[in-house]
């Protein structure tokens, strides 16, 4: 394996490489053009990727990813800060081999120099070349605060810089307490479950993307691993794999235990956990929903989530 990290603002993980259409061009670029690519996509396209498994996650600028296979334009990578049973290394599968870069500086500066967050919903980072829209969360290793500007190393080896107002600079490892996984560079701080709520919240009608892990569109355990990941908790990246590890290490919780921040789980007729929301309170929940398609807050104890409701876990 070699190390790389992403170098476009997001990069779409696909399940084989020969799976985009035309359609999906702007998604396969470098750089990309994700508003244009989910602008262009029919609610039919949106559950083709569902239905046919088509898109396995999404990671974004910056982010150190493993190498395990090339194959012609494509290269399969695995995310390590996105924990998966699928494989213990991290999250596995391509991308176009154009998406990533190695630098050196870079790679040294990844994990030792204070982090830049991007905690605006999305931000600008500019460069000599061009301007390109970051996602929530982008996280770069910082070179100088001049006034407004926040200079960042970028994995290409080159140097952008992000508005002040748009960014939190995190000066110091944030250590969590196990069995919490651990993150390979500075988190943000940790907060509580009503801050969980309210990181959320800024995102209600943002539409679904299945495989989403962006501000530009998130599935059901993209948004809750983000949610939490903005409070400085890193939870694994899908559903089950969440209920699992709560339920493994003690944070489950009854109904009657609920508070605003925990964590709402949904199992099919088979029993397989397929959906997550983060509760709010006074019986409502907040999620991305792949049936109404946006981020939204519905009644928890109501129509099919009542029916399909399986446990809650307490990440905070």
């Amino acid at each position: 394996m070699k190390t790389a990290y992403i170098n476009v603002n997001v990069a779409t993980v696909w399940t084989k490489p020969d799976l985009p259409r035309e359609l999906d061009y702007t998604a396969t670029t470098s750089p990309t053009d994700i508003p244009a690519w989910l602008s262009g996509l029919t609610h039919q396209d949106r559950i083709w990727f569902i239905d046919e498994n088509i898109l396995q996650t999404q990671v974004l600028l910056g982010t150190q990813v493993l190498i395990t296979e090339e194959s012609g334009d494509w290269s399969h990578i695995l995310i390590p800060d996105q924990y998966t049973p699928k494989n213990e290394t991290g999250y596995p599968g391509w991308v176009p081999t154009r998406q990533l870069g190695y630098d050196e500086a870079y790679h040294h500066l990844y994990s030792s120099s204070p982090s830049v967050w991007v905690t605006a919903a999305q931000a600008t980072l500019n460069t000599e070349q061009s301007k390109v829209s970051l996602s929530y969360l982008t996280r770069l290793p910082l070179l100088k605060h001049e006034g407004e500007k926040i200079y960042v190393k970028l994995p290409s080896g080159k140097e952008g810089w992000l508005s002040f107002d748009e960014v939190t600079i995190r000066q110091e490892p944030h250590q969590v307490e196990l069995p919490h996984l651990k993150a390979p560079y500075p988190m943000l701080e940790k907060r509580m479950g009503a801050d969980i709520v309210e990181a959320g919240k800024q995102f209600l009608d943002l539409p679904y993307l299945w495989s989403g892990m962006s501000s530009f569109g998130f599935d059901c355990s993209g948004f809750s691993h983000n949610m939490h990941k903005a409070n400085g908790i890193l939870i694994p990246r899908d559903a089950s794999a969440q209920f699992k590890f709560g339920k493994e290490h003690g944070f489950e919780v009854s109904k009657e235990e609920l508070q605003a921040g925990d964590l709402v789980y949904f199992a099919n007729e088979r029993g397989f956990v397929d959906h997550v929301g983060i509760y709010v309170g006074e019986g409502d929940f907040l999620h991305a929903s792949n049936s109404n398609y946006v981020v939204k807050i519905q009644p928890l104890w109501e129509g099919k989530y009542l029916q399909k409701y399986c446990g809650a876990i307490r990440f905070w």
